[in-house]
C-alpha cells in the first residue's frame, strides 16, 4: 500500500522514477517509485510494504544502474557542471534538482572527491522513515488469512470443517504486483470448484 512520510517532498506530487528499494528482511525490488501529496507509491513501494515492519525504514536506490564513481567520472569529464546537471542526466530534473539541493547543489569542481563518494552513496543508499501507510483503502492486496496448512491441497477443503472450502484472499497467500494475486484468486476456484463439480 502506498506509504506516507511526515514531510513529503510536494514540489515532486505526481512524479515517478524507477529505483531499487528495500527493507530489513525483504527482497530488494527494482520499479518505478511514484511520488504523492503525502508521501510515496508506485510499483517498487506497493511491493516493499508487505514486507515492511512497523517503525522500519526504507532503503532506496535513486542510481540502480550507476556505478559508485559516477560523480567522480562527471567531476573529470565536466567540473564547471553542477550537481543538479549530473543526476539530470539519470532522473527526472524536478527529482535531480531536489536530490541535488539537499547535498548543496554545486559545481562538480567545488566538491572534494570524498564529498562525491558520499553523495553518491547517499543517493544509491537512502533511508527513509516512514511515518505510516494510506491504509487498507490504497492497498492493492491484503496479507494474512487462513494458514495452507489447515486445507486440503487439491481441493482447498479445510481439513477439520467438512464442507468448508476457502479460496482466494481469504487465505493467508500474498502474491507480488503482476497479477498473481487475481490469478491465485482464480486458480483456487477453479480447483475448489472441478473438486465441488465431482463430488455433486
Amino acid at each position: 500500500m502506498p506509504l506516507t512520510l511526515a514531510t513529503p517532498p510536494v514540489g515532486l506530487v505526481g512524479i515517478s522514477h524507477e529505483v531499487s528499494i528495500t527493507t530489513a528482511g525483504a527482497p530488494t525490488f527494482r520499479d518505478d517509485l511514484l511520488y504523492t501529496h503525502r508521501g510515496i507509491s508506485g510499483p517498487a513501494v506497493l511491493q516493499i510494504s508487505s514486507y515492511r515492519q512497523k517503525d522500519t525504514p526504507i532503503l532506496i536506490n535513486h542510481l540502480p544502474d550507476l556505478p559508485a564513481d559516477y560523480l567522480l567520472t562527471r567531476k573529470r569529464a565536466h567540473p564547471q557542471h553542477n550537481l543538479a546537471h549530473a543526476l539530470r542526466l539519470h532522473l527526472p530534473k524536478a527529482v535531480a534538482d531536489y536530490l541535488a539541493d539537499a547535498h548543496g547543489n554545486r559545481d562538480l569542481h567545488a566538491y572534494s572527491d570524498a564529498a562525491l563518494r558520499d553523495i553518491m552513496h547517499a543517493l544509491q543508499h537512502q533511508t527513509v522513515a516512514i511515518s505510516g501507510s494510506e491504509g487498507m483503502n490504497k492497498a492493492e492486496v491484503s496479507s494474512g488469512g487462513v494458514d495452507t496448512r489447515e486445507l486440503d491441497p487439491k481441493t482447498f477443503a479445510v481439513k477439520k470443517q467438512p464442507g468448508l472450502f476457502i479460496i482466494g484472499e481469504a487465505l493467508d497467500v500474498t502474491g507480488w504486483l503482476g497479477g498473481y494475486n487475481l490469478q491465485w484468486a482464480w486458480s483456487s476456484a477453479w480447483c475448489c470448484a472441478q473438486h465441488l463439480g465431482d463430488a455433486a
